[in-house]
């Protein structure tokens, strides 16, 4: 017995040491560890929101650093945040280009309960500053149309696509649907007819290719043997009544 309580007391004193310097059943979390501002025009500026949690059951309170002093890129952040157990804040990132180029930072993101920090998260962000922006460019089925995905309402031509595949049940009311959009685009004139065929080309291409990769080369082979041998058991009958009428 004495033996066990020696062996027990420093497992349970450093559970007791961890749950001291380390409160919570959880640490703190950050939506992304990547932004991507992507291209923005030199002299002008993008934000982004970066979402901090508290997953925890301990309030935490929240440093931000950047592993730059002077740059393209800043925040909001100007004192440690107050972050209650089970609640979030958003930060917001600015991205402003002076010159053309990429750049990149990194932020780190600290969680402290009292006087101890609990965790560590570290979230990458870059950026191109460019003269002009280039325009994106539809890509249906991974091929690159060269049509630009222009705004069409309210969202990108390719969002009202993949909305059609979303809302699609099968493969024929997404074709049908992808079908209407183009008729649409073109009596609106933000694509040519050429252009419509293409888009609708892709999209039936694409559409072949997923029917094939769904096909099971099992079930295949199974129908084929049910077929041979409905074709044996036709010739079997063919001369047993050749044989009868002789």
């Amino acid at each position: 017995m004495k033996e066990t309580k020696k062996r027990l007391y420093p497992v349970l004193s450093a559970i007791v040491l961890c749950f001291l310097l380390f409160p919570g059943n959880s640490l703190g979390a950050v939506q992304s560890s990547l932004i991507d501002f992507r291209q923005v025009l030199v002299g002008s500026q993008a934000t982004s929101g970066l979402i901090v949690s508290n997953q925890g059951t301990t309030n935490y309170t929240v440093y931000l650093t950047m592993d730059q002093a002077v740059g393209p890129f800043s925040t909001d952040y100007s004192a440690p945040i107050n972050l209650p157990a089970g609640e979030s804040r958003e930060i917001q990132i600015t991205y402003s280009p002076v010159i053309p180029g990429t750049d990149s930072a990194i932020i780190t993101v600290s969680y402290a309960a009292g006087w101890s920090t609990v965790g560590t998260d570290t979230v990458q962000l870059q950026g191109e500053g460019v003269e002009e922006v280039a325009p994106q460019t539809l890509i249906i089925n991974g091929q690159d149309t060269g049509i630009i995905d222009q705004l069409y309402g309210d969202q990108p031509i390719s969002a009202w696509i993949e909305e059609c595949r979303v809302n699609a049940t099968n493969r024929g009311k997404f074709a049908k649907c992808v079908f209407l959009l183009t008729n649409k685009l073109k009596r609106d004139g933000l694509i040519s007819a050429k252009e419509k065929r293409i888009i609708r080309k892709q999209v039936i291409l694409g559409l072949m290719k997923d029917k094939k990769d769904e096909e099971n080369p099992w079930k295949k082979r199974k129908k084929w043997k049910k077929e041979k041998k409905r074709h044996v058991d036709y010739k079997k009958m063919k001369r047993w009544i050749a044989k009868r009428d002789d």
